[in-house]
């Protein structure tokens, strides 16, 4: 069932028809009895003994063991009770044995890490009161409260948001957080990243508060799907393990043949039959390569410690030689590849660094990497972030959204309130008429200031690239635009840089691949030219021979259309982009706001409607257009595309992983 999808009155109706009391406690009780406690189970696992005994499946150890059993039998059958042999290869596949327990134990310190995940204690309406309660009461249909900090205690559809996000990187790996909406998804087969209306057991709400339905416990839920497939998980047949028990066998067989061999040409040659039966039964020993399992165990073990020194947990022994045949490991996740932790490494600032650093910990909600890096920050300079805060409590908190670019905190100090933002560079330079200098003065911030500050980011920017830059597979060509309008011409390509209308300095992008003129042969045949330049000059290069000049232009007709892209978004309505995007092939286009109601808001914030998106596009007779860049309130563009295609009809929502093959017409 595909809550998401769902109205939320339509998800009251499934799982709480008592809509603003919530469950009562008769209710309760009656579906904790059907879906038991939320908590994630865990099977009893198998004794001891049963693990022990389950390390000798390997034909390789069974036929060390016989081995151990046949070496101890031609002793005793000799007199000579030598117990070195047999107790050496015993002592080998214990060993083996031990190991092998070790491994799996691990894997049961990441189901138990899975359970840790979860918070101990939630708050629900029941009864029409707002009561708190331990994790595990919860059943479906529970209304429960969110506030920024808590781990969820459940999955379940989203019923109020403010302000609402979350980060799900326990889930989908992803680092940032998701913003949340309560409004219904009619997409099919959305992935859980793209599931915006519910929340997920185990995840944390970094900023706002909400409420939600919970609508699936337990181990039904997404956290709980991954303990059971680990809970269940078998031994995979590796590489190594299956060449193993193939070496194993073919060695075990031919042994087995050499030893019959032996003990029938012995008895053709009149041999006595017990001493060609033990002389056959060494050779089998012999034969048996008892050093190799533990061998390769202790190898395998050596690799388990080095990965686990990095921080790489190997549930299996063989799983070492798997990952160390590969040749490529593709991964999409940033936040898996590395800490997915921010460090401060550097501060500039006009007055005293300890100020600064307050009014960092100040101005924080620990929603996110970038404030828990400047909380260590804080801690390493004997600033405590609690000590802080209790100093200057917060009484009001504007938290940061894609519009304002911004965080705001009002606390209040002996001397009155204290608002304090912190938030993107031009967003707050651009709000700025003064600064702090460093002996606390007030100072005007100047046009020489602001350039210096500006100077200063822009430096940040480029170290932070060149940190990147040297790991790409390919060079990066810095060009700086300098103007309103300028044109770069790069390997056959034209890109021309526009600049829009927004509340800081954006520009826009027209992509063009130009086309040549199509070659004439009756030209060049009437111009006399020789047949070996044609494909020269057809190329575009100018030919000198026997004292006359060839050009392109004497054999290429007029240049025919090309190619056209322009790309826009954070702008205003321009003549700018009326003028570079005339007559492109594809138009890609802000479309902030769908709703009509919404243009005075998109003129405050200088963006786009759909509307005047639409208009662009008309009147720039461009082919087709997409939309994007849409606010994190609108999640269904679909619904207002039939206003749009009334100004302009071949127009498009856009949305991740579309694409549209562009080709030059004959």
């Amino acid at each position: 069932m595909n809550w998401y999808q769902m109205e939320s009155q339509e998800v009251m109706d499934k799982l709480n028809r008592f809509k603003d009391r919530g469950l009562s406690q008769k209710e309760v009780i009656k579906r904790q009895r059907h879906y038991g406690k939320n908590e994630l189970q865990s099977e009893k696992g198998p004794g001891f003994f049963r693990q022990f005994a389950a390390q000798f499946k390997d034909f390789m150890i069974l036929t060390l063991l016989a081995a151990a059993g046949i070496s101890f039998f031609a002793s005793y059958a000799q007199g000579e009770m030598n117990l070195t042999d047999p107790l050496i290869i015993l002592a080998i596949v214990i060993l083996n044995a031990l190991l092998g327990i070790y491994q799996e134990k691990k894997a049961e310190h990441s189901l138990a890490h899975l359970r840790s995940l979860q918070t101990p204690q939630c708050q629900v309406l029941r009864d029409g009161k707002r009561q708190t309660i331990s994790s595990p009461e919860l059943v479906p249909g529970d209304l429960v409260y969110l506030d920024t900090g808590c781990l969820v205690p459940a999955d379940g559809r989203l019923l109020l948001t403010h302000n609402l996000s979350a980060n799900e990187s326990a889930l989908t790996g992803e680092t940032g957080s998701i913003e949340k909406t309560s409004d219904s998804l009619h997409m099919e087969n959305l992935s859980l990243g793209d599931q915006l209306n519910m929340v997920f057991s185990g995840t944390m709400i970094t900023t706002g508060n909400g409420l939600f339905c919970v609508t699936e416990t337990g181990m039904n839920t997404q956290i709980g799907k991954i303990a059971g497939m680990l809970s269940h998980e078998q031994a995979p047949q590796t590489p190594l393990t299956k060449r193993l028990n193939h070496t194993g066998k073919v060695l075990g067989i031919l042994a087995l043949i050499i030893c019959a061999i032996l003990f029938f040409l012995g008895l053709q040659k009149n041999q006595p039959v017990f001493d060609m039966f033990m002389t056959s039964v060494s050779l089998g020993v012999a034969a048996i390569p008892e050093s190799l399992p533990a061998l390769v165990t202790i190898m395998l073990s050596l690799g388990v410690e080095r990965m686990a020194k990095q921080c790489a947990v190997i549930r299996h022994l063989p799983a070492v030689e798997t990952l160390g045949s590969a040749s490529v490991i593709c991964s999409d996740k940033t936040g898996t590849l590395t800490q997915n932790r921010m460090t401060v490494r550097n501060v500039y600032s006009t007055e005293n660094e300890e100020t600064l650093l307050r009014y960092f910990l100040l101005c924080n909600n620990q929603s996110g990497p970038l404030e828990h890096a400047l909380i260590h920050y804080g801690a390493s300079s004997g600033l405590i972030y609690t000590e802080v805060r209790k100093e200057f409590p917060v009484i009001e908190e504007i938290p940061f959204d894609s519009i304002r670019k911004r965080m705001t905190t009002l606390h209040r100090t002996p001397n009155g309130y204290l608002a304090i933002t912190k938030g993107a560079p031009e967003f707050i330079l651009a709000n700025c008429h003064s600064y702090l200098d460093k002996d606390g003065s007030t100072r005007p911030l100047t046009h020489t200031m602001r350039h210096r500050l500006n100077e200063q980011i822009e430096n940040y920017t480029a170290n932070a690239l060149r940190v990147i830059a040297p790991e790409l597979p390919f060079e990066i060509k810095f060009i700086e635009i300098t103007q309103p309008e300028q044109v770069i011409e790069l390997n056959g390509y034209r890109i021309t840089a526009f600049k829009v209308n927004h509340n800081v300095l954006c520009y826009g992008y027209t992509l063009e691949i130009l086309r040549q003129g199509k070659f004439s042969a009756e030209r060049a045949k009437e111009q006399d030219i020789p047949l070996k330049y044609w494909n020269p000059l057809q190329k575009g290069q100018t030919i000198e021979a026997d004292g006359i000049t060839y050009t392109p232009e004497m054999v290429l007709g007029p240049a025919r259309k090309g190619i056209r892209l322009t790309y826009t978004t954070d702008t205003r309505p321009t003549e700018s982009i009326l003028r570079n995007a005339k007559e492109s092939d594809l138009f890609i286009c802000e479309g902030m706001y769908g709703e009509d109601d919404k243009a005075d808001k998109a003129r405050g914030y200088k963006h786009m409607t759909f509307r005047e998106a639409a208009v662009l596009a008309r009147d720039a007779r461009v082919k087709e257009m997409w939309l994007t860049h849409y606010s994190p309130s609108l999640v269904r563009p679909d619904e207002f595309m039939d206003k749009v295609r009334e100004i302009f009809p071949n127009a498009y929502p856009g949305k991740d992983g579309k694409s549209l093959e562009l080709n030059f017409e004959e």
